[in-house]
């Protein structure tokens, strides 16, 4: 036999070789996974691996990356006083998981044809965490301690703009701008509002121990550099 002719049998008994390895690999099947393997993942909603039940009405604890500065909704600038001021406090409107702006204090709102006032309807029958009621009063309390100087308001730049806040009503208020100002309802709206009478009372400074708001949660103490403690608001 000739060498080229020996090297061409050799060429083709591997080539075939190779064939019936892939057919053999493509020819094996997967053994199925065992549903009760302990080393899958369980399946969204099942239950849970250690036989618990979810517990309700617990203390939820969260750790944060400092402690706050302030618990006044218009004072803080930091994260983790925000935090906590949002679950305080709340806004005339807020926003959904997907920012979208929502009513939470106000129930709807309109502005005029020039731009330059917005009519806001207030949500009825809101508590604050002292029980006093929310109104148009603690609204324009609010806004006016932040357009004030002397308060020294970080957030005061939202509000140049404002000309001023009138109350029609117990439960309407009107913002008068100065020029449109499309970003009123997140600049302006979304700050908490704080009680009028509860600040009257134990003054400004003193509101930043004591705040009163009307969110989910209300303040119950609050040991520096070390931990606050809300309680849910049954009210809310």
């Amino acid at each position: 036999m000739s060498a080229i002719r020996r090297w061409n049998l050799l060429v083709l008994a591997a080539a075939l070789l190779v064939m019936a390895i892939l057919v053999v690999g493509c020819g094996q099947t997967e053994e199925p996974t065992d549903p009760a393997d302990p080393t899958e993942p369980a399946e969204p909603g099942g239950e849970d691996p250690d036989g618990e039940e979810p517990k309700y009405g617990e203390t939820f604890i969260v750790a944060q990356y400092s402690d706050i500065t302030h618990l006044n909704p218009f004072m803080s600038t930091d994260g983790a006083s925000n935090t906590v001021n949002t679950t305080i406090h709340q806004g005339l409107v807020g926003y959904r998981y997907n920012n979208e702006i929502t009513p939470l204090l106000a129930e709807s709102w309109e502005t005029s044809e020039d731009g330059l006032t917005w009519t806001f309807h207030l949500r009825q029958g809101v508590k604050f965490h002292d029980g006093g009621e929310f109104t148009a009063e603690d609204v324009k309390y609010t806004y006016d301690l932040i357009m004030d100087p002397a308060t020294k308001s970080p957030r005061l730049g939202d509000l140049t703009s404002i000309d001023r806040v009138e109350v029609v009503d117990e439960y309407t208020l009107r913002l008068v701008t100065a020029e449109p100002y499309a970003s009123l309802l997140d600049k302006v709206a979304t700050r908490g509002i704080i009680s009028k009478a509860h600040t009257e009372e134990h003054s400004l400074e003193g509101y930043n121990r004591h705040p009163v708001g009307t969110g989910p949660f209300a303040f119950v103490s609050w040991q520096l550099d070390e931990k606050i403690v809300l309680e849910r608001f049954d009210d809310y």
